[in-house]
């Protein structure tokens, strides 16, 4: 990164997650996974919201409900992956 960040920065929302045929993730090639319970993403559930954050801030609101968040603190700024399901329609 160039400059001086401050606070945080929105990287993006993800939503449609098929499933992976004959993926396997090694956890040793990553600093770090974020495991998320069964039946919250799918091709047409779930999103995947990722952030960069300083310390003492918040990532920006997301119109979902959080079901999962990680923080990644290996430097600066942190890395803040939510994941999360769709918020209730009302009919």
């Amino acid at each position: 990164m160039t400059g001086a960040f401050q606070r945080t920065e929105h990287l993006g929302g993800y939503g449609g997650h098929g499933k992976g045929i004959g993926t396997i993730c090694d956890p040793a090639a990553f600093s770090g996974i974020v495991e998320v319970p069964p039946g919250v993403l799918g091709l047409f559930d779930g999103q995947v919201v990722v952030d960069l954050v300083m310390p003492g801030h918040e990532p920006l609101s997301w119109p979902f409900n959080e079901v999962k968040r990680q923080t990644f603190k290996d430097g600066l700024p942190w890395l803040v992956i939510r994941v999360g399901t769709p918020l209730a329609t009302v009919a």
